[in-house]
Parts: C-alpha cells; structure tokens; sequence
C-alpha cells in the first residue's frame, strides 16, 4: 500500500513538473520573440535569431502543439527568412517552416483552421466568422508567415494562387 501512494505521490510531481516546464517555456518563447521584435540592431538580430530558433524547435520537442512556442516560433522562421536569408533556397525553407507552425498554432487554437490547406477561398471565408478575439494572435501569426513564404515562393504561381486567402 505504502508503495502505491509513493508512486503516485511520484506520478502527480511529474505531471505537475512538467506542466510548469511548459508554462515557463512558453513564457521564454513569447520574451524572447518579443525581445527580437524590439531590436534596435538589426545585425544583432540577425545573428542571434538562429539561436533562438533551434531553442524553440527544442521546446516543441516536447509540446508540439503548444500554440503559443509555435507562434514564436513562426514569427522568427518567417522574419528571418524574408529578411535575413542569403538565397532563395535557404528563404524558401525558413518560410516553409514558418507557414507550418503558423498553421499549426492556428489549427490547435481554432479547429476549423485545421482545413485551410488545401480550402478552397469560399471554404476559407466561411471558416472566418467563428474567429474570436483569443484566435487574433494567431490570426496574424499566420498571416504574417504566409506572406512571408509567398514572398519567398513568388516564382511559384501554385503559392500565389494563395494570395486572396492571405488578403482576406
């Protein structure tokens, strides 16, 4: 008996260990995103984002449906890509993985978002009516990002049929 209550005595301290590592990880990602953003040196950001990228792909390691590590996540893929990528195939990727966590933090906040690829624009405009201010973040995230790899894509005509989702 004595060796069930330790074990689940055991059991409730990882789970509640691991709920705070998530909180606090996420609580990084968001500081760290905006201390980016902030910069008032663009070379000095452009050196450290790299870093902070792969900090953040670690973090989703281990939750990769948290939402809101995506969003950083994909701010940085996406504004390093547009901005700082030496050639279009290093931008192409980085937006890639920009859009794909955008996307991913929209479906996990907003299930209909889940459908977005591959919708066609009437299905995507019916989708937009269930958005709530707690999705606006998001929202942007994914926005930002998806003009961010059309830019990157902008050789391909598949991407840029996508521009009138990205417009609305």
């Amino acid at each position: 008996m004595k060796k069930i209550l330790v074990f689940s005595a055991l059991l409730l301290s990882l789970s509640g260990c691991s709920t705070l590592m998530s909180s606090a990880a996420t609580g990084l990602a968001e500081n760290v995103s905006g201390a980016m953003f902030n910069q008032v040196d663009p070379e000095t950001a452009k050196d450290a984002l790299p870093t902070f990228i792969v900090l953040l792909d670690s973090f989703l390691q281990d939750d990769p449906y948290d939402a809101d590590i995506l969003s950083s996540g994909a701010q940085m893929y996406a504004t390093y890509g547009a901005v700082f990528a030496d050639d279009e195939v290093r931008a192409s990727r980085l937006t890639t993985r920009g859009r794909k966590y955008a996307q991913t933090a929209m479906c996990v906040s907003y299930e209909p978002a889940c459908n977005w690829p591959g919708a066609t624009y009437d299905e995507f405009v019916a989708t937009l009516d269930g958005i709530e201010r707690k999705n606006a973040e998001y929202l942007f995230t994914y926005g930002f990002a998806s003009l961010a790899y059309l830019r990157a894509h902008a050789a391909d005509w598949n991407s840029l049929a996508e521009l009138p989702q990205v417009g609305e």
